[in-house]
């Protein structure tokens, strides 16, 4: 009877095994087919929110990568300058991540998008006859009387891929959107600056220098360093404004990564190795009112839509944690059963 048990166990387990593989092999199958670079593809948006759709909403893409036959994407010359990394992305997260550090790099060197339009009636707007690629869509806040939610910056893939492995070259995305609702209340903001360069700390430069917007208006380029725990802070009337902080100083051997949480802005430098392109920029601005105080993160939480995902995602890597998983308690099984019977006797 216990030897029946244990049998029974055993075959559940290779079982498990056995389907959670085969998931991992389809999964892995997905990015094989080649993408057909030379089709246009296009682009419908539908902006809807608590059963509201949202009319007069100006509505921009930009062309930041282009795709191989292999699905390997590379910046375009317009975004190549710019010290954003998009190899290697493997959550949604870092996804967002990198749509709003292009965002703010797009808005401090007001850079001109592929096309505009703006969603009609039913909150949708189309965009046609577009080369296959990554693309960054961006609602620009131009004060509608509903924009009390906020749609932030996302990347999506055109093609995309569906459940079954093919490339879809019509595109139909659904922002989610944000909640924005001003307070009309005076707001404390941060900026703060961290690195991820273990290692390499000798690499880091004296100082780094940040440049703020409102509202696509620069408010003052500003030198943040050790002294100041690399944080500056600065207070502002919380009336719906659209905040940006960028780094200046792309120069080094680091990519860079900028999010919000909250009211903090958060700008990661990742070490690179590798030296980058860098502009002369204006360091002449008059200051933004505000005062310098230690860093403090909040832990607000995120909320920005989650657009299509665009390449390697992580349900690969939960595939392989759960075959370790199971492996691991079909050994247990082995092991105390083995045991059981030398008791047994």
């Amino acid at each position: 009877m216990k030897n029946r048990l244990s049998l029974k166990i055993l075959v559940f387990a290779l079982l498990a095994i056995i389907i959670m593989s085969t998931a991992v092999c389809a999964n892995a199958v997905q990015t094989e087919k080649a993408v057909d670079t030379n089709r246009k593809c296009s682009l419908r948006l539908t902006y809807h929110s608590q059963n509201k759709y949202f009319e007069g909403l100006r509505i921009q893409i930009f062309h930041i990568a282009d795709v191989s036959l292999k699905t390997q994407y590379t910046l375009t010359p317009q975004f190549q300058s710019y010290p954003v990394d998009i190899n290697g992305i493997s959550s949604q997260t870092e996804w967002d991540e990198a749509a709003f550090t292009l965002t703010s790099y797009i808005t401090a060197e007001s850079v001109s998008p592929a096309a505009e339009k703006v969603t009609d009636k039913n909150g949708v707007v189309r965009f046609t006859d577009l080369k296959t690629g990554l693309y960054l869509v961006r609602w620009t806040k131009n004060q509608t009387k509903d924009n009390v939610s906020g749609f932030e910056p996302f990347i999506i893939s055109v093609p995309g891929l569906d459940d079954k492995g093919d490339w879809i070259y019509d595109i139909d995305s659904y922002p989610k959107p944000g909640k924005n609702t001003p307070t009309d209340k005076e707001t404390e903001y941060r900026a703060v600056i961290l690195w991820s360069d273990r290692g390499y700390e000798d690499q880091r430069p004296d100082s780094v220098q940040i440049e703020i917007f409102r509202n696509g208006k620069s408010m003052g380029v500003y030198t943040l360093s050790s002294k100041d725990n690399w944080t500056y802070r600065w207070k502002a009337k919380d009336d719906g404004s659209e905040w940006t902080v960028v780094e200046l100083d792309a120069g080094r051997k680091y990519n860079v990564t900028i999010s919000e949480f909250g009211n903090v802005f958060t700008i990661v430098n990742h070490y690179s190795g590798e030296e980058q392109s860098s502009d002369d920029k204006e360091q002449s601005k008059e200051p933004y009112d505000g005062d310098i105080s230690r860093p403090v993160i909040d832990p607000d939480e995120k909320t920005t839509p989650e657009p299509l995902k665009t390449g390697d995602s992580a349900e690969t890597a939960l595939y392989v944690l759960t075959i370790a998983a199971l492996s691991g308690m079909l050994l247990f099984i082995l092991f105390a059963s083995g045991r059981r019977k030398r008791y047994d006797k």
